[in-house]
């Protein structure tokens, strides 16, 4: 079935829908000569309508399977085989073939990987796995991991022998743990973005990233200089990055805020949503921070008050 998507910025392409079950669905666009496979991240609502990559993917010239979780599985769900089949059927047309995903769909890019014989694995804040038997320390998305009724394999169980690369916030200590965990297993390179948040792809749009992971394609010499490139932009262009100055400022305490709002630069950069998040966060920040007259007021207040006390302790002393 072939129909018509609109993405956030209002670009519409066509897609070609090859599977549609019940827990998953599989579309493709046919565009360059490199495939992109992604797969859909966690959604608030219960699974994803269509693909949040396909934007990116169209927008660079390449072709790309979108595999969509319409519930929040992790991708485990007895369709997954006859879905993978039919990704398959297409994947091996092409020479170059890149999975990507982030969150829950970065899990699923790396534990899939080898099932779809891809030759390299972008992973955005991926997981291990949910399972509190396995990551005890994982506390989010239980209620999602309890009406998981079938597990796949596992990432130890069929570990990727292509590159994997898992972009994440070393300063987020559940993912920090988790990119560790993976890395235990395939021997992934880690490429740590410091605030930028469990959405690291965002802060790397903010600053015009984002479209070098695609660049990663498998071959260890191009791709150890392009992470080295991404990492050294990320580093000297942060503090300018939207979402980098939201994650900061969520990890301060009340009391700092006000003076960090003060220091953020004025060529701060990002997305719309980025922005609007900063937005926001620095108009919570200011209806908490009483104004200089307020604080003068206050101020003549208790100098007012302390005086008060003095001359009662000063007359008192004399009645004695």
């Amino acid at each position: 079935m072939e129909y018509q998507i609109t993405d956030p910025k209002g670009a519409s392409r066509l897609v070609l829908r090859v599977f549609d079950g019940n827990d998953i669905a599989l579309d493709f666009h046919e565009g360059g000569q490199r495939l992109a496979i992604t797969f859909t991240s966690f959604e608030r609502d219960g699974g994803a309508k269509v693909d949040g990559w396909s934007g990116t993917v169209d927008r660079l010239g390449l072709s790309g399977l979108f595999f969509i979780s319409k519930k929040n599985h992790w991708f485990n769900s007895v369709e997954l085989p006859e879905a993978l089949e039919a990704a398959n059927a297409i994947s091996r047309r092409y020479d170059q073939v890149t999975a990507l995903g982030g969150s829950m769909g970065a899990h699923a890019a790396i534990r899939l990987a080898e099932r779809l014989a891809v030759d390299a694995v972008v992973a955005v804040s991926p997981q291990y796995c949910i399972r509190q038997s396995l990551v005890p320390f994982e506390r989010r998305w239980q209620d999602c991991a309890q009406n998981i009724s079938h597990y796949d394999t596992q990432i130890s169980e069929v570990v990727p022998r292509c590159p994997v690369y898992i972009i994440f916030d070393d300063a987020f200590t559940d993912d920090l743990k988790h990119a560790q965990l993976i890395q235990r297993w395939t021997e992934a390179m880690l490429v740590p973005l410091a605030h930028s948040g469990h959405s690291s792809a965002t802060a790397l749009a903010d600053l015009r990233l984002l479209d070098r992971m695609f660049e990663l394609t498998g071959n260890p010499t191009r791709d150890a200089t392009i992470v080295h490139e991404i990492e050294r932009s990320f580093a000297e262009n942060s503090d300018r990055s939207a979402t980098v100055i939201c994650n900061r400022l969520e990890a301060l305490t009340a009391s700092e805020r006000p003076s960090a709002v003060a220091a953020i630069p004025n060529d701060v950069v990002g997305i719309a949503k980025s922005k609007a998040r900063l937005h926001r966060l620095i108009e919570q920040v200011r209806a908490h921070t009483p104004n200089q007259d307020e604080n003068e007021a206050h101020r003549a207040a208790a100098e007012h008050q302390q005086t008060f006390k003095s001359m009662r302790l000063f007359r008192w002393m004399l009645g004695q």
